[in-house]
């Protein structure tokens, strides 16, 4: 959480762009289930988040399956479709879910501490209720999330405090 995935997602697709490739970025949390809250009720598992938050059969039957056929991606309220030849940079937490990362020909990991989520989330919402609610829910989470699924070979880890390295 607050590692600068959006961010990151819109900066590499406005790079691509840039260098002649049409891009676009499809979030994640474009799939989020409405009455959905991160950490705060009972999913089927303990630590599975991902089932529990987001409408995976959507994303799946949408985006990924798509995708895996070589076909354009579906429209909808996560954005119009992504021609097959463009490069699509899906954007999220827990991308590294084997059911989601094997769909996906790389993904790119932003490592941020825990004190710079905390003061990243301060900045974007403010207040101490915010801050007690990433502590309480979030951080909690991703740490389950992480010790579960810890960083693969094959995967380009950054340090988000600085992602592009300049």
């Amino acid at each position: 959480s607050a590692s600068g995935k959006t961010v990151f997602a819109r900066d590499v697709v406005k790079l691509l762009r840039a260098r002649g490739r049409a891009a676009s970025v499809v979030s994640l949390d474009a799939f989020l289930r409405p009455s959905a809250t991160l950490g705060t009720a009972a999913p089927a598992r303990d630590d599975d988040h991902l089932v529990h938050a987001w409408d995976l059969e959507t994303l799946e039957t949408a985006v990924l399956e798509p995708r895996r056929r070589g076909t354009a991606t579906r429209a909808g309220s996560w954005g119009t479709s992504v021609a097959r030849d463009e490069v699509l940079v899906l954007e999220g937490l827990f991308l590294a879910d084997p059911r989601l990362r094997a769909s996906l020909d790389g993904l790119v990991r932003l490592e941020v501490s825990e004190e710079l989520s905390l003061a990243r989330s301060a900045a974007r919402e403010g207040g101490e209720a915010a801050l007690a609610r990433v502590r309480r829910d979030f951080l909690p989470t991703q740490r389950a999330f992480d010790e579960r699924f810890p960083a693969a070979s094959g995967e380009l880890c950054l340090d988000a405090a600085n992602p592009l390295g300049g």
